[in-house]
């Protein structure tokens, strides 16, 4: 997506806008982490009467701004995360450090691991070349594992319910156990 997303910019904007698009993006991004703070005090006038809204009890707990998503608004702050570093000054850079809490709050591991990649890339090319070793070392030891091992897992919890139903559906490969499998569990299942 951000591959296509930058053929597109190339194609429709000139050099001279680039900064402008930039821009654009990251006032986005501040509108949806404004909106976060809403849904967290519970003054959500989008999805309060909603789908989402019934759904989830009309209490939010994580602030998912106008993306609907936990994982979509990880992936957009991802997303921002390099546009944001790549901005002039150092403030930016720790504007762009900042962000990084947003994924333990939004249990998003694999955005984690994009914006960490993608903030090393921008921190490789506008830092001295032993800062970024340090940062490299920093993000690697410490952010990286700690979010794996008290925040978010990558998706590990999934594998034993994939041998549980690979388990189930070779005993009655063909019939199944019918709807309300994995819910009912007796002598027999």
């Amino acid at each position: 997506t951000g591959c296509v997303i930058f053929y597109i910019t190339k194609l429709a904007f000139e050099k001279k806008h680039i900064d402008w698009f930039i821009n654009m993006v990251l006032w986005v991004l501040v509108a949806n982490l404004l909106y976060g703070i809403l849904q967290v005090l519970n003054w959500d006038f989008i999805y309060l009467f909603s789908e989402w809204g019934n759904l989830l009890g009309a209490r939010f707990t994580a602030p998912f701004g106008f993306m609907s998503n936990t994982g979509i608004m990880g992936m957009f702050i991802a997303f921002c995360n390099p546009l944001l570093a790549s901005r002039k000054g150092h403030f930016s850079t720790v504007a762009a450090l900042a962000l990084f809490p947003m994924f333990i709050i939004l249990h998003s591991s694999t955005s984690l691991i994009a914006a960490t990649i993608a903030y090393l890339f921008v921190f490789y090319f506008k830092y001295t070349k032993k800062l970024f070793i340090i940062t490299t070392m920093i993000f690697a030891l410490f952010g990286a594992g700690f979010f794996m091992t008290k925040a978010d897992t990558i998706g590990t919890e999934r594998f034993s319910q994939w041998k549980l139903a690979l388990t189930d559906s070779s005993i009655h490969p063909l019939t199944g156990w019918g709807l309300d499998s994995f819910r009912n569990f007796n002598e027999r299942k």
